[in-house]
């Protein structure tokens, strides 16, 4: 089962890396595995190669297409960008 949700988004209205943040790929995996994510909670941060760096382990909010996926699965978002 793969998610035909983000096929919907305008590509004017697409997050940067559109389809290739990790979201998309767990809830593809859940629902591979006929789980059902409504209502779960997700979380997000950057991570970088040098774990030194300063954005590394910083929390973010979900990108544009993300934001699709958490209103259509009712997600909790845990993590915020202050944006």
């Amino acid at each position: 089962m793969e998610l035909h949700i983000l096929d919907g988004i305008p590509e004017a209205e697409r997050g940067n890396g559109y389809g290739s943040c990790g979201l998309p790929q767990v809830l593809s995996s859940a629902l591979k595995a006929d789980i059902d994510p409504t209502g779960s909670q997700a979380a997000a941060m950057i991570v970088r190669s040098k774990t030194d760096h300063p954005k590394h382990g910083f929390p973010i909010g979900p990108c544009d297409s993300c934001k699709v996926l958490t209103k259509h699965y009712r997600l909790d978002f845990l993590t915020d960008d202050g944006k």
